[in-house]
């Protein structure tokens, strides 16, 4: 069949604490519009306190997204670093305030160790966040790497985990998405 791609589910995470965060998050999630196919499923806007981070950084602003892409996971990785650079993602130095950090979460139920991409996300079960959006758009979501569906890593989540601190804000609307 002419034109037909494999496709495979995908749980990526949006984040930006540099910059207009607002119009950083727009940016990324109206490009991923254009790469995920439907159905297309998106946490709540989440504000967390940056985990981790060697200095004094503004709160984050992030989203939880999944749906289907047409292509392996190394060509989602360019992607994902496609609309960093776009968004002029620096790397000065390890865990830096970022105006645009697009992770892969989980790629369908591969498990993937290479020196450019781990999934499930190293960080998937160490980060409220990530438990918080996958929990309410992909409860029942096996992740292999931890023997656990979301909705069971989230129930077991250690006290220093539910203690990362979060403000929960509305779903994406429209106006998050800038139309062409």
């Amino acid at each position: 069949m002419p034109g037909w791609r494999n496709v495979t589910n995908v749980a990526v995470s949006l984040g930006t604490n540099a910059g207009n965060r607002e119009a950083n998050l727009s940016a990324m999630l109206t490009e991923l519009r254009r790469i995920l196919d439907d159905p297309l499923a998106f946490s709540r806007v989440m504000e967390t306190e940056p985990v981790d981070v060697p200095d004094s950084q503004v709160w984050f602003l992030n989203v939880i997204v999944s749906g289907n892409y047409a292509g392996n996971a190394h060509e989602l990785l360019c992607d994902c670093r496609t609309i960093e650079h776009a968004l002029l993602r620096k790397r000065p130095f390890k865990n830096a305030a970022r105006t645009a950090d697009v992770d892969i979460l989980l790629y369908g139920r591969e498990s993937i160790g290479s020196n450019e991409l781990t999934v499930p996300h190293p960080q998937i079960a160490n980060r409220r966040f990530c438990l918080e959006g996958l929990r309410r758009i992909a409860p029942g979501r096996y992740i292999a790497a931890h023997g656990q569906t979301v909705a069971e890593l989230y129930e077991r989540m250690p006290a220093s985990i539910k203690q990362q601190r979060i403000i929960f804000h509305g779903m994406p609307d429209q106006s998050y998405f800038t139309m062409e």
